[in-house]
């Protein structure tokens, strides 16, 4: 079994008072009724990214190869979840939505510097990984 990850997936997600605000359409087809821009974002990556990427792969023996990691960003920025698997995101993703309320401002230069810290994490596991590769 090959453990290798071939993408790692981050999302920054914005979750300060602004994101109460009802002011998206409903996308489910059914109604025309508002959204807050909260359900907005979570709606598009239950709904839309991760049942698009679970169509691409039909091989499930694959579906470790890809992972996912999230930052909820507001006055605080902080990393919900780090490297988990599809199915391991979207449960991560479904307990957030409905446990995170969006509040206070937003305060995005943390949030930006732990999207950094996770990407030169990554060079760092992949320079590790070919220096190894290439060493043997």
């Amino acid at each position: 079994m090959n453990n290798e990850v071939t993408s790692h997936t981050i999302f920054v997600v914005d979750n300060s008072g602004s994101m109460r605000t009802m002011d998206v359409l409903n996308g489910n087809g059914k109604s025309r009724n508002l959204i807050s821009r909260h359900d907005a974002v979570f709606d598009a990556l239950l709904n839309s990214f991760f049942p698009s990427i679970s169509s691409i792969s039909l091989d499930n023996s694959n579906s470790n190869s890809n992972v996912y990691s999230l930052i909820m960003s507001n006055e605080t920025s902080y990393i919900a979840f780090n490297r988990l698997n599809h199915k391991d995101a979207l449960t991560q993703l479904q307990l957030i939505r409905i446990k995170s309320r969006p509040k206070s401002h937003g305060n995005y230069i943390p949030a930006l510097d732990m999207l950094q810290s996770l990407l030169d994490e990554e060079d760092s596991t992949n320079s590790n990984t070919t220096n190894t590769t290439t060493s043997s």
